[in-house]
């Protein structure tokens, strides 16, 4: 089935072609980028989520609570898990995502694990291209996790309409150390948990050290997710009101563009590198007969 064939079953909300699609998307194959063409024009209705926040603090287990909470009010969910690269293959290494297999066979679920395959920003090179596809699939609410901290939090918060920040009681000491530039680019401070000792500390302690939104959860309980999900949607009414939201979707778009140059620039320079004439000019370099800054501006006149 061609790429042009998958979109338009993608449009007639076909969960196989879907999954199909961006595979190819995540190879990057040139015909499944311009098919995108014909599912752009059915997006921009979903809320897109950011999800982050260190290793172990619950972030799968937070997130499959709220795959329920919103599947509870007959929404579609659309779930972008980021996961490190394999050394072998390239592909997600924690492609399972054990916590959230119980949505498997819910048609209102879709959850895809997409590998960083080592993108500088820890973040995959398809990530906008699969939220377009989610969006135009119809899913009313998308979420995009992280693999913890790092670049990608400063990269998700450009990619998604508001960002929460996952932390548990026992980074209540720690959050000043996180705090430079993580909390300037989050929306929402969860603190999972809280079914845990000295959680009520700690989430005094947060409050007092940050202006941001402070809730307790616990995703093993499921308790107060309902009330984090409506602050979440407070947060995106209030954004939207404000006309923040479509500042922030503008930056989204600007993001993409420059995504998709940077991956064309460096596409077409390797293509370049592989060229004889580098070694020719490197063998000029090694006798002494040229000196890299020469070398360089030559070169660069012909990328």
């Amino acid at each position: 089935m061609t790429p042009k064939q998958l979109t338009q079953k993608i449009l007639k909300k076909d969960r196989l072609s879907l999954a199909r699609f961006i595979t190819l998307l995540e190879n990057r194959d040139t015909k499944a980028i311009e098919a995108l063409g014909d599912l752009y024009p059915k997006t921009g209705k979903a809320i897109r989520i950011g999800i982050t926040g260190p290793q172990g603090v619950g972030k799968s287990s937070l997130l499959n609570q709220l795959i329920k909470e919103v599947t509870k009010q007959k929404k579609k969910v659309g779930v972008l898990a980021i996961d490190p690269s394999s050394a072998l293959h390239g592909g997600a290494f924690l492609g399972d995502r054990i916590r959230m297999q119980s949505h498997t066979l819910n048609k209102n679920v879709f959850i895809r694990s997409m590998a960083t395959r080592h993108n500088h920003k820890g973040l995959s090179s398809a990530l906008h291209d699969a939220m377009t596809a989610l969006d135009a699939f119809g899913c009313d609410v998308i979420f995009i996790e992280t693999i913890g901290i790092g670049q990608d939090e400063i990269a998700i918060s450009q990619l998604t309409d508001l960002s929460m920040l996952v932390l548990s009681p026992d980074f209540g000491d720690k959050f000043q150390a996180l705090k430079s530039g993580l909390t300037e680019t989050c929306d929402l401070l969860v603190v999972n948990k809280i079914d845990l000792p000295k959680s009520k500390q700690a989430l005094a302690t947060l409050k007092e050290m940050t202006y941001l939104p402070v809730l307790g959860v616990s995703s093993k309980k499921g308790t107060q997710i309902s009330v984090l999900y409506k602050k979440i949607i407070q947060q995106y009414d209030a954004l939207k009101k404000s006309k923040v939201l479509d500042f922030r979707r503008t930056n989204q778009q600007k993001a993409a563009i420059r995504e998709k140059l940077e991956e064309t620039l460096l596409s077409n320079f390797n293509q370049f590198w592989k060229d004889k004439k580098i070694q020719l000019e490197i063998d000029r370099l090694l006798q002494k007969k040229k000196n890299p800054n020469q070398i360089t501006k030559k070169l660069s006149t012909k990328l």
